[in-house]
Formats: C-alpha cells, structure tokens, sequence
C-alpha cells in the first residue's frame, strides 16, 4: 500500500488538525480511497484530533520514530477509541 496514501509522519500539526476536522465534518473529499479516511475520523473529539494530529506532526518523516524518542509524549491518546467498530 505504499504510495497510495501520502504520508503523514512529520507533516505540519495545524494541517493535520485542518483535515481530520474537515473528514469529521463531512466536508474532504479527495480520491476514491477518500471514504476510508471520512469513517475513520467521523467519530473523532477535538481532543482526539489534536492528539492524532501531534503525534503524527511528531514522528519522523524517514524513520516512523518518535523525534526524540525518550521523551514524555506530549499527548496521550487512547487507541481502542479509533477501533474499526466507529
């Protein structure tokens, strides 16, 4: 599935947060793929959209690491609320 999907690991946090909010609300479109993204985030609070958002904005864009590993994350997030039954 490489390539299919643009990466998110290191990209901006304000746009992350911009385009979660715009697949909630109904309003992103996109490519054919684009349902998979609007279901996924349909659900998500303000919280967790910004939680998303940082830890993606946070993770290195070659690596897939945390930057600066060892450190206290700045937001948790609890993952069994983004589970498929959304």
């Amino acid at each position: 599935m490489e390539g299919r999907f643009p990466p998110l690991a290191g990209q901006d946090e304000a746009y992350l947060i911009t385009q979660l909010r715009l697949w909630r609300d109904g309003v992103r479109g996109g490519t054919e793929a684009y349902n998979l993204m609007r279901v996924a985030a349909q659900e998500l609070e303000e919280e967790e959209i910004e939680a998303l958002a940082a830890w993606y904005a946070a993770l290195d864009p070659e690596t897939g690491e945390i930057a600066g590993a060892g450190e206290a994350p700045r937001r948790r997030i609890n993952p069994m609320r983004l589970s498929a039954d959304h």
